[in-house]
């Protein structure tokens, strides 16, 4: 079985750019901590909980490691999303 990194990873990449622009739609231009990091961090606090229980959990190994760079993609490409948006 191939393992899925390009489609585990692919679902997680877009649910960050949907949650960015969520957020940016909810905060409105203003760029305070309470309106668009908070509700950022907490996104993706969210992601890696799924991913860690997808890590955890999954048997074959391949998913395992999916799960577990998926992880780390979170991580650097989301909070790398939370700074962006501030000026």
């Amino acid at each position: 079985m191939k393992p899925p990194l390009g489609l585990i990873a692919g679902i997680n990449f877009f649910l960050l750019l949907g949650l960015t622009a969520y957020c940016r739609a909810q905060s409105a231009g203003n760029y305070e901590l309470l309106d668009f990091s908070l509700p950022m961090a907490f996104g993706i606090f969210v992601l890696l909980v799924f991913n860690a229980c997808g890590a955890a959990f999954l048997e074959p190994a391949a998913l395992k490691r999916s799960f577990g760079l998926s992880i780390l993609m979170v991580l650097l490409v989301g909070f790398g999303l939370c700074s962006w948006a501030q000026p």
